[in-house]
């Protein structure tokens, strides 16, 4: 399939910015590397002899928990309140590792499908391919010999059948079968480019899903590594944990595809279902005009 220009320069964007990502991500410090630690200095064995026993606190007094109340909520200082779009936010953006790059990718492909999906709106529509009751005020300019106003009709009216009834009145004194065929080129040739506009949603449809299954793989991997350098399972939480934030680009992939996909399939069976109704109109004018066997123009 051979991809319109928009087409390849969204793909070459996404392209751009994966590699980006990647590039970003390599560059990071290794995590699996454990940190060094450090023995408190209040509990240092090798103190010097004779010190006041006040400049060594007890570690046991910082260990003390935060006071609850009956419902189960802290009231000390390490008590903190987390709402659950804060928690989700933290779960999509604050994991390490390759995820929260292939998220940001991921939302940054739907907000251009956004704005080709705005401008589908603008476009596929009836006003601006078929609108309501322009054949029968074309027929009546027609019957009343306006013929300068119908050839200028495609440029007062901004629509797709404006402009084929204007090429018609403008071409009206060639062969009847040659008009017909270039007519219905011409809305055709319309009609495509207008049905294009929506193929860049269907793309960055398809590619959501495929980002968040790459970003999964990723994040497995990386879990994986952190079980290997550890040399054993160790805590069953924390592999579930990593995985699970692994898993959160899939999910986002499928929440922006599903509408994505529904988006493009509501422009696409608009165009069709107006396409349709131009060229059953577009058939009727010419049956009308040019086969009933009445002088043109009156």
């Amino acid at each position: 399939m051979i991809l319109s220009k928009p087409n390849r320069v969204l793909m070459l964007a996404c392209g751009l910015i994966v590699g980006c990502a990647m590039l970003l991500h390599a560059q990071q410090p290794d995590a699996t590397t454990p940190a060094p630690t450090t023995k408190p200095a209040h509990i240092d064995a090798t103190a010097t002899p004779g010190t006041d026993a006040v400049d060594q606190p007890e570690a046991t007094t910082s260990q003390a928990p935060a006071a609850t109340t009956p419902t189960g909520k802290g009231t000390g200082p390490a008590y903190r309140t987390t709402s659950g779009a804060t928690k989700w936010v933290e779960k999509l953006f604050g994991g390490g590792g390759v995820g929260p790059y292939v998220i940001g990718v991921q939302l940054l492909m739907s907000m251009i499908a956004g704005g080709y999906a705005v401008g589908c709106m603008l476009t596929i529509r009836r006003s601006r391919i078929v609108p309501a009751g322009l054949a029968a005020q074309a027929t009546a300019m027609w019957r009343d010999g306006k013929i300068k106003e119908l050839e200028e009709l495609g440029q007062r009216n901004p629509s797709v059948l404006a402009r084929v009834i204007s090429f018609m009145v403008i071409h009206r004194d060639n062969n009847l079968t040659d008009l017909g065929t270039t007519s219905g080129d011409l809305a055709a040739s319309e009609l495509g480019d207008l049905s294009q506009r929506a193929t860049p949603i269907a793309v960055v449809a398809n590619l959501e899903p495929l980002m968040g299954l790459l970003g999964t793989v990723f994040g497995m991997i990386e879990c994986f590594d952190v079980v290997a350098a550890v040399g054993e399972m160790g805590d069953p939480s924390m592999l579930a944990g990593g995985i699970s934030t692994a898993l959160m680009t899939t999910a986002v992939g499928l929440v922006l595809a599903i509408p994505l996909l529904y988006i493009h399939h509501h422009f696409d069976s608009a165009a069709t279902r107006y396409g349709t109704e131009l060229e059953k109109q577009v058939t009727l004018l010419t049956a009308e005009w040019f086969m009933s066997g009445k002088k043109r123009g009156q």
